[in-house]
Parts: structure tokens; sequence; C-alpha cells
């Protein structure tokens, strides 16, 4: 990604209130409607921007933690020391979870810390240590996704190991212990001598000594021997790595865990794969299986894996069906006379905030191309002129708000007014910002000049949300947690469940949007890593919102979940139980590069019929379901619909119809890849038609993954019938 000077200079202007970027710029001082994250930042011996929307971030964010949910271990840090368990599975109507418990706390004797502070952090591992004022003893644990062990550094001579009951002992040998506690196994692994008596076992160390705990799937002395060959092996460094195969249709990924030895020699690892990675790579697995909040997971013995995902691609729009014209006009016309394209949002009563502007945002780029289609030009300038106008107010801090600040201790831009805590608790920035980068990439497809005043804005959104290594001013990938293939909504994750994200779907749109920004702008450092956060979360969203990644506990009776929790899954969403708002929240906004959702279209039907409740017609977001049900049966949505369906409030009538139509002429979703950005393939029956969206000024060969090969015009969908 390109810096520019005025970036790379923040620290010499970070004293200023205002700092000029482009045509535009931001605040360096914080506008009084928003609340600052914590002053205090939990950290020790590093500085810079701190890692937010992490499993483990309620470290930076607290003295100690809230539960951090890693699989197959859980943990939290206390005064007394690190408390973690391999959690049991509970199941109900509203959702499944692994409740955090504390079956082993490890610490040191007559010690209680001021805070655990993080020391290290990667790309999925952490490393914190235990301090306190006025003593030189200290506790340092290292953990990490998919480590079935706690690596721990004891800073003093006496340490223990509290058990939450008597445990049961099945093995005892010096420097090893094996015990079940209420059916799950541990083993430990120590230095120095240890003694067993009720509910501790007391160490006798010297300083600096190792302890490792590791959960196994059962209780047998050959596997806890198998497991002491890596009980000392500490991470180092966890690193993930991605490229897109444009000519192979997929994004490969690549996750890297470095550990060393006690003697500083660089070893080997155990590694649990969760359902995201073993089904998608040639990794030789071990039979070893933990249950985790995401279904099974699976050990490999090796440092090094990688996967391989499906990249499907996004489109701008979706190709008219000429007979649906006429109404569309109409449809658009009416939109345009309402005259405000930026309402206040429910509830809202002063001016409208990112969220509601950004939804905003969303309805317009996606009306823009609709009435480039129908040859509609001057509505579709009036489109158009309304986001660059709106943008330019945001990126525009001389006049008040809104603007954007940004706040150097955390590494953050906040836009102000803003909602849902993404100011205090860095929440929901991919929601937010994905809508800005929609209309951004609308306007950057049409007037390069435009991208050359507020280019420089929009990539300091994308770097808040989605930054590169070693950036000065914003953390690693804000809006990905890269080895679990998601990313969070809640900035701090200061929960008791956890880390939460609800609407994925809102995710997956900013992924989109840097997609076509990249291409409009002709950036191949952000393409790639926009098909690489496309890729990883669509596929993440089958597996794990959708039930038909076979992932839900069989007891678990609904076909997706709203809120997806470190611990598990709810069936709900922040403000209502209503069933379609849980499946809907999880489809919006409908864009043209939500044909992922299509990928099983029986489950796209027995997952809109579990919505509905057998309803004849859906009530709470009807245009939203009807677009979801069109993915599958486009002829029924369209049955379904009529102009006095009141549309959700980042939607419109005419987006709907269009949408409706589009894939009742053209067919539904098709599983072939092309080895270009930007294209879809629609089938219906013997039929398929391929699209493909070319934003540069010269011609572009696309080939399909099934041979077909097409010419893409210059600036311009190009469509390819073959009966």
């Amino acid at each position: 990604m390109r810096y520019s000077l005025a970036l790379l200079l923040l620290l010499g202007l970070a004293v200023a209130q205002q700092v000029e970027l482009g045509a535009g710029g931001y605040v360096t001082r914080r506008p009084t409607d928003i609340i600052d994250p914590p002053p205090t930042i939990s950290r020790s011996g590093w500085e810079g921007p701190a890692p937010t929307n992490r499993w483990w971030s309620s470290l930076l964010w607290t003295a100690f933690s809230e539960t951090l949910y890693a699989g197959p271990l859980s943990f939290q840090a206390r005064p007394d020391g690190l408390a973690f368990g391999y959690p049991r599975l509970m199941v109900d109507e509203e959702g499944f979870a692994m409740p955090f418990i504390d079956d082993i706390t490890v610490g040191l004797e007559h010690f209680a810390a001021e805070a655990a502070r993080v020391t290290r952090f990667d790309d999925w591992t952490v490393t914190a240590r235990w301090e306190a004022a006025e003593d030189e003893r200290f506790l340092e644990a290292t953990i990490g996704q998919g480590l079935p062990y706690a690596y721990l550094m004891l800073g003093g001579e006496r340490a223990q190991l509290r058990f939450r009951e008597i445990p049961e002992v099945w093995l005892a040998v010096p420097g090893r212990l094996g015990v079940t506690l209420a059916g799950r196994h541990y083993a430990i692994f120590y230095q120095g001598q240890g003694q067993l008596g009720g509910t501790y076992l007391h160490l006798s160390v010297s300083p600096g000594a190792l302890l490792s705990v590791a959960a196994l799937p059962e209780a047998s002395e050959a596997l806890l021997e198998r497991f002491a060959a890596y009980a000392f092996h500490r991470p180092t460094d966890s690193r993930v790595d991605w490229r897109w195969l444009p000519g192979e249709g997929v994004v490969e990924i690549a996750f890297t865990l470095a550990t060393q030895t006690p003697q500083g020699e660089a070893g080997g690892a155990l590694m649990g794969l969760y359902p995201l990675h073993w089904k998608h790579t040639d990794m030789p697995l071990t039979d070893l299986r933990y249950q985790t909040p995401r279904g099974v997971m699976k050990l490999a013995e090796t440092n090094h894996f990688t996967i391989r995902l499906p990249y499907t691609g996004v489109l701008p729009v979706l190709p008219l069906d000429e007979e649906a014209a006429p109404l569309l006009r109409e449809l658009l016309a009416e939109y345009l006379e309402r005259g405000s394209f930026f309402p206040l949002f429910f509830g809202q009563i002063r001016r409208p905030d990112s969220y509601a502007d950004g939804k905003s945002f969303g309805r317009l780029a996606a009306l823009l191309p609709i009435a480039e289609q129908l040859g509609e030009t001057a509505a579709a300038t009036t489109l158009l002129e309304a986001m660059k106008e709106r943008l330019a107010l945001w990126f525009t801090p001389d006049d008040g708000l809104p603007l954007f600040y940004y706040n150097a201790n955390w590494g953050a831009l906040i836009a102000a007014p803003t909602s849902h805590g993404l100011d205090q608790s860095l929440n929901d920035h991919a929601f937010h910002y994905g809508y800005f980068l929609q209309a951004a990439a609308s306007i950057a497809e049409r007037d390069p000049a435009w991208v050359a005043d507020w280019g420089p804005m929009v990539e300091l959104l994308i770097r808040n949300t989605a930054g590169s290594r070693n950036d000065p001013m914003f953390p690693f990938l804000r809006a990905l947690d890269p080895y679990l293939g998601h990313g969070w909504a809640s900035g701090s994750g200061l929960f008791g469940r956890g880390s939460n994200l609800e609407s994925s779907s809102e995710a997956i749109n900013f992924a989109a949007g840097l997609i076509r920004w990249a291409e409009a702008v002709g950036d191949a450092e952000l393409l790639e890593l926009g098909s690489y956060l496309y890729a990883t979360q669509t596929a993440a969203v089958w597996e794990y919102w959708f039930a038909a990644g076979g992932n839900f506990p069989p007891e678990f009776p609904h076909t997706a979940i709203g809120i997806l929790w470190g611990d598990g899954g709810a069936y709900r969403t922040w403000w209502t139980p209503d069933p379609e708002a849980i499946h809907g929240i999880n489809f919006l906004p409908i864009t043209a590069a939500s044909l992922y959702l299509g990928r099983d279209p029986d489950f796209v039907l027995s997952n809109y019929r579990h919505m509905t409740g057998g309803r004849e017609r859906p009530h709470y977001w009807p245009d939203i379901a009807l677009s979801y049900l069109a993915l599958a049966d486009p002829k029924a949505a369209l049955a379904l619909w009529s102009r006095e369906i009141r549309p959700e409030f980042g939607d419109t009538r005419a987006r709907t119809y269009h949408w409706l139509r589009s894939l009742a002429r053209y067919g539904t979703p098709v599983a072939i890849t092309a080895d270009t950005p930007q294209f879809a393939v629609l089938g219906r029956g013997d039929s398929h038609t391929y699209l493909a969206f070319n934003p540069s000024d010269t011609p572009r060969t696309v080939r399909f993954s099934d041979g077909t090969v097409l010419l893409a015009a210059p600036n311009t969908l190009t469509i390819k019938e073959i009966p």
C-alpha cells in the first residue's frame, strides 16, 4: 500500500489539532461528543498501535482480562495468575456455548499481581506478564489459537497449580502429571520439584523455570508422552501469509508457528486445525480431536500448514433484465423524488452518524449502476454527486462535524458522530467504513481526478480497518482475526463469552468494497488483501454461521446463528429475538457481492423456511428476505414482492426489484471461478451467463474455470450468455 508523506510525518504533526491529507484531513484532538477508549493500555515493552478486535484484546483493555477463548482451551488472567480449562458444551433453544471453566489456575505462591500486561503479540499468539510493585517475581504466559498447551515461565522459586476440585491422578512421575477433572484430561509438564496435595500442586523451581499444561483428548500415558515432546516448545512467532492465485480461482493462506526449545533451538509443534482449516488443506492430520465452539478441531504435528479457499468474485451490479426497465425507472424516480439521500437512522434526532450515513452510501452506490444501465444519465449524475459531496463533508474537518479523529494512543481512526461503540470500544469499524468504501469505489471507477484529491483519506480508512504489518499508525488487520478466518465486531472483547460478531455480511461488505477500490485505483497489494479478506470470511460464514457447515451441535434446532461468540453461537440479535432479523442481519446489505450466500441452493431454501417459520410472506425486512430467497428460487421471490413493501433502511425498492428480476432472467449463482477479481456466473437450467466487470480503460480477456473465455470491455459489465 502507498503511504503519503503526510502520513509518514504523523508523529511530527501529532501535537496539531488538524492534519491535512489530500484535499481533506482529520483531527487529532477528541471531538466533544466522542468517548475515547481507556487512556491506559495494559502493555509493557512496546509502543505503537494496539491490536483490537482480537480474541485476546481484553488483555489490553483491563489490568487482567475477560475470558479468552482460544480453542481448545479458554483462559482468564487474574491477579493470582492464569486460570484456564477445556470447556464443556451446553446447548439450548437460544444457542450453544462452551462456557469458561477454571479447572486449573497457575500462579506464584503468596503473589498477587497488579496487572497482567501484554509483552508480545503475533498473528494469533500473545504473551502476558504478571508483575507487582516492589516484587521482583513474575509470571509469564504464552497462549494462542489452536494450541493445546498453555506455556508459562515461573519468575519465582515457589509456584503452584490450583485445581478447582481434587483431581483424579492417573500419572505422577517427576516433571509430569496426568490428571482428570470432571471428565477433562490434562497433562502438566514442569521443571523443578513438585508436591501434590489435595487441590494443589506445589512447585519448587529455579526462577525462569518452564511449565506447560496441555488439554488431552483422552487419559493416556502414551498420549502424555507424545505431548511431552513439544511441552517446552514455546511459540516465538505466529504468522499468516496469503496470495491470490487467479488462474486457479483460489486464495492460498499459510499459517506458520515459530517455536523455541529451552536450548534455544527451533522445535516442532502441535497445531489444532479448525474446520475452516482441515476441510481445505492437504496437511496430514493425527487422529487426535477436540471439541470447540467452532466444531471439531483436529491436531497436526507441524508448525506450518496451508489452506486453499475458493475465490468466487464480486461485482458492482447484476445485469439488467430489459423487461423490468419500465418499472425500474418508476422506482428510481420515486426514490430520487424523496430529496433526502442521507436521512436520520431510527432513533436519531439530531444528525446522521457514521452508520446511518454509511448505510446511505451503500444505498446510493447500489443504485448508481442501475441508473446507468437504464440510461438515466441525469439520475446517475445526481447519485454520484451526492456521494461525492457527502464524502467530502466527512473528509474535511474544517467546518466541524462530521469528521474523522485519529486517536494516536490506540492507533484508531474514529468517525464523529458515530454509534455502536465505534469510539470508546473501537467496535464495528469494518461495518461502518465498508459502506464508505463502497461509495468511494463507485466514484473511483468513474472519476480518477476525485481519487487524486480524496484517495488519501479513503486509504486512511482502509489502513485503519485492514492495516498492513508495521504500519506506524494502525494495527495489523483490525478487520480479521487471522487464525479464525473471520473478524470480531467488538474491539475490546470485554464480555464473559469472549468477543462477538453479529453481522458477518457487513464485514464481507468491507472486503468487497476493498476489492472494487483496489481495482479502480490499480493497487495490486490492496487487491490481494481484499481477495484474501473476501475468501476467508465468506468461507467462515458457511462454516460457522450456517448449519450447512456441519459444525453446529446436533441438538441445536436452528439452521443459522445471529451472533457468533468466542464460546459459541446465539440465536438472537442485539436488539430483537425475531428470527427474520436473526437471519437477515447476516445477509444485509444485499449487493452484487452477496452471491456467496447462494452457494448451496437447497440450504438457502431450508434456511429461508426456518427464518419465516412457514409464513407465506416475510415481515421484518421483506426486501432482504426475498433477495435471499431469490438466490435459490427467484421466481418465487418475485411473486412475493410488491412495490408496497417497505425497504430496509439501507435498501431501496429499485435495488430489490432489479435483483429479483436479474436472477429470474439469468439464473442463480454457479460454482465456476475466473482469473479476474470481479466476476460471476449465473445459471438457469442448462444455460449459463458469464459476467465480468472491467474497471480499466483497456479490454481484458477473462478465462473461467470451465474453459469459457470472455473479452471484458473497458469500464463496464460484460455479459456472455451460453444457452
